[in-house]
């Protein structure tokens, strides 16, 4: 059971993430095919889901996941080697 909650969870996180992906897009980079499927997606519920103004990756978060990549790295290369 809990293992479908994670599974829709990662479907969420994955879907959010594409979306501010394409929305940082510049206009007419997609084919409309595409565009419109996505727009399609966005019609529901009386809501939306408008994009906000998304500028490139911040140079900390670039920083905080290097370091955050090292030292798993370190880690785990620790872990292989002790007895």
């Amino acid at each position: 059971m809990i293992d479908i909650f994670v599974v829709l969870g990662g479907v969420g996180i994955g879907l959010s993430s594409l979306d501010a992906l394409l929305a940082s897009l510049p206009p007419n980079t997609l084919p409309a095919v595409l565009e419109q499927l996505i727009q399609a997606g966005h019609a529901h519920g009386g809501h939306s889901h408008s994009p906000v103004a998304v500028s490139g990756a911040d140079p900390i978060a670039l920083w905080v996941s290097a370091a955050s990549i090292a030292v798993k790295e370190w880690l785990f290369r620790a872990s292989i080697n002790s007895p």
